[in-house]
């Protein structure tokens, strides 16, 4: 369960950080967009290590991945109202 959470985790972070890495490529910050890329290959990456182990928790990406964009989306939105 441990692990199945820590993907939720990661895949959340991994499309929260993709997000942000369009936002600021969009805006033209090369910088932010350097570091942002940067950090959605490091989540990617720890996310894959423990999902290759066991399949079963593709699931939790899946379900990581859907959260971190809704919830970046809504943050992103609220904040340039």
């Amino acid at each position: 369960m441990v692990k199945f959470i820590s993907v939720i985790l990661l895949m959340m972070a991994t499309e929260a950080s993709c997000t942000m890495y369009l936002i600021y490529t969009e805006k033209r910050k090369a910088f932010k967009a350097g570091v942002w890329c940067s950090a959605t290959i490091l989540f990617t990456s720890l996310a894959v290590v423990n999902y290759v182990e066991d399949r079963s928790l593709i699931v939790a990406a899946v379900i990581g991945a859907f959260l971190g964009s809704y919830l970046i989306t809504k943050f992103n939105k609220n904040k340039e109202s």
